[in-house]
C-alpha cells in the first residue's frame, strides 16, 4: 500500500514542479514524508476495520464470496441496469405532452379601425384505447427480464471467487510441497557430501544433489510470480489494487454427496433464472404483436382553440376532434408479421436454453464425477505409493545399496504425485463451483474445513 501512495505521491509531484516554485515543492515533499512516517504508525487493529480481509490469519471462500459480492462492480452495475428499465415503464405509457400553438395576423396590428387578430390552439393526441397499456407492459415485460441479470451476476461472481479460491489454494500447496522437497534435497546433498568425503560416494552424486536442489530453488521463483498472478486476479474481483495483501487459504472441503443427475436437471431448470428472463421476452413479444394489431385503428386529437380574427364572439372559441386514417394496411400487416416472428424466435431460444441449461449441468455432472475419482485415486493409492517408493530409494541410498539416480526417479515421482494431488482437489472445487452454477445455486452452501 505504501508503494502504490509512494508513486501517486510521485506522480502528483512530477506534474507539480513544473508550476510550483521549488520551495513550495519542498514544502510539500516534507508534508508528504511526515505523512507516510505518521501512517507507519496506525495500529494493526485499524488495519483491520479497513480491509478485513487482509488481517484475517486464512482466507475462507465463503468470506471471499461475501466480500466479491459486496465489492464488486459488475453487482450494483446490474442493478442500476434494471433500475433504468424500471424507470422507462411509466414513460412507454404516459400520453404525448399537449401542442399549444398560436397564429397571429400581421397586417391587423397598427390599424386603429380592428383589433389585432391573434389565434391560441390547444391539442392533445390521444392513442386507440388500450396503446398505452401495451407500450407500458412491454416496458414491465423487458424491465423483469432485465432485472434477472442480477442473480445471474451473482451467481457468476460467486463462481468467479470460488474458482480464484482454487487457484489461491493450489499456488500455496505447491508452494508448500516445493519447499518440502527443497528440505529434502537439503538433507540428501548433505547425504551425498558425507558419502563422497569417506570415499563410498561419487562427486557426480554430489553435483546431481546439487542441481536437483538449485531446480526446486528456481521452481519456487515462478511459484511466487504465479502467486502474484492469482493474487492480482482476486484482487481484481474486489475491486482492489492488484498487490493488496490476501491471507493464505482455508484448506478445501471435502467432497460433498451430490443429488442424482436427474434431480439436478430439474433443480436447473427450476431455478436459473436465465429461463425467467426468456419468458419475460416472450411475453413482451405477444405484447408487441397485440400493440401492432392496434396500429390498423386511428388515433385521435383533441383540440381547443380561441381566435379574435372572428367578429362573432360565439365563433371565436372553439373545439375539435382529429383522426389519423390508417390507410397504410401493407405495412400494418408487415409489422404484424414481424412481431409474430419475433415471439416465435423468442420460443424457439426459450427451448434451445433449456437444452442448454441440460447440457451444462450434464457437462458440470461429469467433470465433478472425474475430479472425484481422481482425487480418490490419488488419496488412496498413488500418494501412499510414491511416498513408499521415496522412503526405500531413501534408506537404500544412505545404507550405500541404492543409487542417487533411483533416489532422484522416486523424489520426482513424489514431487509430480503431491502436485497432482493438490490439483486434483483444487479441480474438484473448482468443477464444484461450475456444477452450482449450473444449477442455479445449492440450498446448502460448501463450506471450507474446519
Amino acid at each position: 500500500m505504501d508503494q502504490n501512495l509512494r508513486a501517486a505521491v510521485q506522480h502528483a509531484m512530477d506534474h507539480e514542479d513544473r508550476r510550483l516554485p521549488m520551495r513550495n515543492l519542498a514544502r510539500m515533499q516534507r508534508l508528504v514524508a511526515a505523512a507516510l512516517f505518521s501512517l507507519s504508525f496506525v495500529p494493526a487493529f485499524v488495519w483491520a476495520q479497513i480491509d478485513p480481509l487482509a488481517s484475517a490469519k486464512t482466507l475462507r471462500p465463503e468470506a471471499l464470496v461475501d466480500a466479491v459480492l459486496q465489492d464488486n462492480p459488475l453487482l450494483p452495475a446490474a442493478q442500476w441496469a434494471w433500475q433504468a428499465a424500471e424507470s422507462e415503464i411509466v414513460p412507454a405509457g404516459a400520453l404525448d405532452d399537449p401542442m399549444l400553438s398560436t397564429m397571429v395576423a400581421p397586417r391587423t396590428f397598427g390599424k386603429a379601425e380592428m383589433d389585432p387578430g391573434v389565434g391560441i390552439e390547444l391539442s392533445q393526441r390521444l392513442p386507440w384505447p388500450g396503446k398505452r397499456g401495451l407500450r407500458e407492459e412491454i416496458a414491465r415485460f423487458e424491465a423483469r427480464a432485465i432485472k434477472q441479470s442480477i442473480p445471474n451476476t451473482r451467481l457468476d461472481l460467486t463462481e468467479l471467487a470460488k474458482a480464484a479460491f482454487a487457484d489461491w489454494y493450489l499456488v500455496h500447496a505447491a508452494l508448500q510441497v516445493n519447499e518440502a522437497n527443497r528440505k529434502l534435497w537439503q538433507d540428501v546433498r548433505e547425504i551425498a557430501a558425507i558419502n563422497y568425503a569417506s570415499g563410498t560416494g561419487s562427486q557426480q552424486d554430489v553435483l546431481q544433489a546439487n542441481v536437483e536442489y538449485q531446480m526446486l530453488g528456481h521452481r519456487q521463483v515462478v511459484l511466487e510470480r504465479q502467486r502474484a498472478e492469482v493474487l492480482a486476479q482476486l484482487n481484481r474481483l474486489l475491486n482492489r489494487t492488484a498487490a493488496a495483501p490476501l491471507p493464505p487459504p482455508a484448506s478445501l472441503a471435502d467432497p460433498r454427496d451430490l443429488q442424482s443427475l436427474v434431480d439436478l436437471r430439474a433443480l436447473a431448470l427450476a431455478q436459473r433464472t436465465e429461463l425467467e428472463a426468456a419468458e419475460a421476452e416472450i411475453e413482451a413479444d405477444s405484447a408487441r404483436v397485440d400493440l401492432a394489431k392496434r396500429e390498423f385503428y386511428p388515433d385521435f386529437q383533441l383540440s381547443t382553440g380561441y381566435n379574435s380574427m372572428w367578429d362573432d364572439s360565439d365563433m371565436q372559441w372553439t373545439v375539435g376532434v382529429g383522426i389519423n386514417i390508417p390507410l397504410g394496411h401493407a405495412k400494418r400487416h408487415a409489422a404484424v408479421s414481424g412481431a409474430r416472428a419475433e415471439a416465435m424466435e423468442s420460443r424457439w431460444r426459450l427451448q434451445d436454453l433449456s437444452l442448454e441449461i441440460v447440457k451444462e449441468v450434464e457437462q458440470a455432472y461429469a467433470r465433478v464425477q472425474e475430479a472425484y475419482h481422481l482425487l480418490g485415486l490419488h488419496e488412496d493409492q498413488l500418494l501412499p505409493l510414491a511416498r513408499a517408493n521415496l522412503e526405500v530409494a531413501r534408506t537404500a541410498y544412505q545404507a550405500r545399496t541404492g543409487s542417487l539416480e533411483s533416489l532422484l526417479r522416486a523424489e520426482r515421482s513424489l514431487f509430480e504425485t503431491e502436485l497432482n494431488f493438490e490439483a486434483a482437489r483444487a479441480d474438484y472445487y473448482r468443477n464444484m463451483a461450475a456444477l452450482e452454477r449450473a444449477v442455479g445455486g445449492w440450498s446448502q452452501p460448501m463450506e471450507a474445513a474446519r
